[in-house]
């Protein structure tokens, strides 16, 4: 057979024999993105000067991702992922004069690696039943060395932290601000607008976003968006065996075809119908999804507000056991007290909400 064929052989049955994830953010890529983008492969985002296809992909979802968010226009960079943006928004804080990273304990783990990492103190700040942050704490916690992290829709329960009252109050003690927009922040227009920031300014100086999240990107596909482009300048760093002397973010070579197929994703959407269509149909399936399985026992920590639902029951951990033997694998939430769902698209092309209600209905039924 060849050892190369045997390999991938081996591959693909492991793959066959691996679990069926439900729920996860796993992206799954519109197929005609995959075949159209995948010439690029040989593309360098660690040069944009030699790479120009590179460079015009980044500069339009730097567009398209500004109109969507905010109406207007803000600059941006590709990332390798939202991990590498929260740890380039820190580093940007730290050369400001932030000593230390604020959060609330529902954010991403990235945000507490990338302040071990750049030896800035963490300060976790606590919430109220699992998910909702005292804003009470940040008048006596933000001060002029703090950089504020706060979660458009957080990965655990897609909760919306309060952005622009948090905001408020870290701008006005001296503090500045980093968005994370973890699942949600590419439809934050379609979201809660007490909740979401209008722009970006002097306090609120980046938001990040992963594309292979919303609109299901090829990974690694992460982008950083700045308040001016003296923001992202001060992210770069002198290379010069490169045509432009400079290289942006923390890695060297890098993919180039994947902010490609991040810019195709973009453009995709465009064409069938916007990205108001795509936030209507996952916030409308979650409510559904989340509605329907009341019958079966669930309940959710909160009212919807992104497409992450934490769904908690009882018997859990029965409940898990039963899809497991199944064939599936899901994430858990709220300390093991449910199942993470993200409804993303793929989710809904695949089983519908009916599906996905039937599969994890019948697998609290078992347990009853």
């Amino acid at each position: 057979m060849g050892e190369y064929k045997d390999l991938l052989k081996k591959l693909l049955d492991e793959r066959a024999r691996g679990p069926t994830v439900i729920g996860g953010m796993i992206p799954h890529p519109d197929p005609q993105v995959v075949r159209d983008s995948i010439g690029f492969i040989d593309e360098n985002l660690g040069d944009l000067n030699d790479f120009p296809a590179t460079n015009l992909a980044v500069s339009y979802i730097a567009r398209k991702l500004s109109d969507w968010m905010f109406h207007s226009y803000y600059p941006g960079m590709a990332t390798s992922g939202g991990s590498e943006a929260n740890i380039l928004a820190e580093l940007l804080a730290r050369a400001e004069g932030a000593r230390k990273v604020a959060a609330f304990e529902t954010a991403h783990y990235s945000v507490w690696k990338a302040a071990d990492i750049l030896g800035l103190k963490k300060v976790v700040l606590p919430v109220e039943e699992g998910y909702k942050p005292r804003l009470d704490l940040l008048d006596e916690t933000v001060d002029d060395e703090t950089l504020l992290v706060l979660t458009v829709g957080t990965t655990e329960t897609g909760f919306i932290d309060p952005v622009v009252e948090a905001s408020r109050i870290a701008c006005s003690n001296g503090g500045i601000v980093h968005i994370d927009g973890a699942f949600a922040g590419v439809i934050q227009s379609y979201l809660n607008p007490v909740k979401i920031p209008g722009k970006l300014d002097d306090c609120i100086k980046t938001y990040t976003v992963d594309l292979h999240k919303i609109p299901e990107a090829p990974a690694p596909s992460g982008f950083l968006l700045a308040s001016d482009s003296d923001v992202l300048d001060k992210l770069y760093y002198k290379a010069d065996y490169i045509p432009s002397g400079r290289q942006f973010g923390l890695l060297g070579t890098r993919p180039g075809w994947t902010v490609i197929a991040g810019a195709l994703s973009l453009a995709r959407i465009e064409d069938k119908g916007g990205i108001g269509r795509i936030a209507e149909l996952l916030l409308d399936s979650s409510k559904r999804i989340a509605e329907g399985l009341e019958d079966y026992g669930y309940t959710t920590p909160h009212k919807v507000e992104a497409p992450v639902l934490c769904l908690l029951h009882p018997e859990i951990n029965d409940i898990v056991d039963n899809l497991s033997r199944a064939g599936y694998s899901v994430y858990r939430c709220m300390n093991g007290r449910g199942i993470r769902l993200a409804v993303t698209p793929w989710l809904i092309r695949e089983y519908g909400v009916e599906g996905v209600v039937e599969l994890l209905g019948e697998a609290a039924e078992t347990t009853f």
